[in-house]
């Protein structure tokens, strides 16, 4: 009886996959894993230390509470409950 041997089609697909996934759940500003992801009203997703350091750094907020997206820019009102 002969074996069967795994297809090398399969294996480039396995790859892409797991490439797909790990760029879906990375953090475009520390570009590792999230951490505590926190999603913005544009569905930009980031952890919770890397937008509070955004946000609270020297491109923080404007007046009233705001801050932008720092994948897309769209203005977003801050949650106060993230940085608790």
């Amino acid at each position: 009886m002969e074996k069967l041997r795994p297809s090398p089609i399969a294996g480039q697909v396995a790859k892409s996959s797991a490439n797909r996934i790990s760029r879906d759940l990375t953090c475009s500003i520390c570009l590792d894993l999230f951490k505590q992801p926190v999603s913005l009203p544009c569905d930009h997703t980031f952890c919770q230390g890397c937008i509070e350091g955004y946000w609270t750094g020297p491109r923080g907020p404007g007046q009233g509470g705001t801050g932008s997206c720092p994948q897309c820019r769209k203005r977003g009102k801050m949650l106060s409950s993230w940085f608790q």
